[in-house]
């Protein structure tokens, strides 16, 4: 079975892309409902405006910095990944700490990946021993070195691209997501600012090969404590939707044991794509 380092490598981006969107107000209480228990009935009244969505959602998610996650991407008839964890966030790569496992119809061969003190840890099964292989995120003669170098990690990068790109704003009703009482936003954005103001380009967004919409309306579905729970998108009929749980909890992560380590690398003498 051919295992293609590139597939691999833009999922690790995508999770640690992921590590640069969360936040919001941590539990100082010592609660562990955390954020969840805070936040109360959303109504009317207590809803968010086209004019302060983006800053307070992005404070609320920059001042939690952990998250639960679970994303799933497909069609109406296939998955093709699925990808569930937690992740802690920081304004450095030192203060990430994730872990996570993806799976789907893409990846023959599902993946365990653990991020901790600028440490990646990835397990494939058979193709490494059912253990995990360490890579050092910083060492340039790692087989994954620098992969941190274009990974944006500023938490509020992806809500600070809907800048003067939206183009309708909707308050959708309201509806209650994991015991939690939300707010239903859609929001429309044009395409050619957001891309400008994410610095990247059409490609790198949608996919290689994938027409560039005109138009992209993103689901947000928001507690009171201004916390997505629910976010979702449809491009090219295949949707992305992330529910998102247990924000501001504690998250305690460790590097496997030594006895779970192989040297069995899979990428071992792979030439590493360039990181964009």
């Amino acid at each position: 079975m051919a295992l293609h380092r590139r597939t691999a490598i833009a999922v690790v981006l995508a999770v640690f892309a992921f590590a640069g969107c969360g936040g919001g107000p941590a539990d100082s209480s010592g609660d562990e409902s955390g954020a969840d228990a805070a936040a109360e009935s959303v109504g009317p009244a207590g809803t968010l405006g086209e004019d302060d969505f983006i800053e307070t959602v992005s404070k609320a998610e920059r001042e939690a910095k952990s998250v639960a996650m679970d994303m799933r991407i497909g069609g109406p008839d296939v998955e093709q990944m699925h990808m569930a964890g937690r992740v802690h966030q920081g304004e450095s790569t030192s203060e990430i700490a994730m872990e996570l496992t993806v799976s789907g119809s893409v990846f023959p061969v599902p993946l365990s990946v653990i991020v901790v003190d600028e440490i990646m840890y990835l397990e494939m099964g058979g193709l490494t021993d059912d253990k995990y292989v360490k890579y050092n995120l910083r060492d340039s003669n790692s087989a994954m070195g620098d992969l941190l170098t274009g990974v944006q990690l500023d938490p509020t990068a992806q809500l600070r691209g809907f800048r003067g790109a939206i183009e309708d704003f909707d308050v959708d009703g309201a509806e209650r997501l994991d015991g939690v009482d939300t707010a239903h936003y859609r929001v429309t954005v044009d395409t050619t600012t957001l891309l400008d103001n994410l610095e990247t380009t059409s490609d790198e967004l949608f996919g290689a090969g994938v027409e560039r919409p005109e138009q992209l309306t993103y689901d947000f579905w928001v507690g009171a404590d201004r916390l997505p729970r629910r976010i979702s998108v449809t491009i090219a009929d295949v949707t992305t939707r992330m529910n998102l749980r247990a924000w501001g909890q504690p998250i305690d992560i460790d590097a496997p044991a030594p006895r779970q380590i192989t040297e069995r690398d899979p990428f071992a003498g792979i030439p590493l794509p360039e990181v964009v």
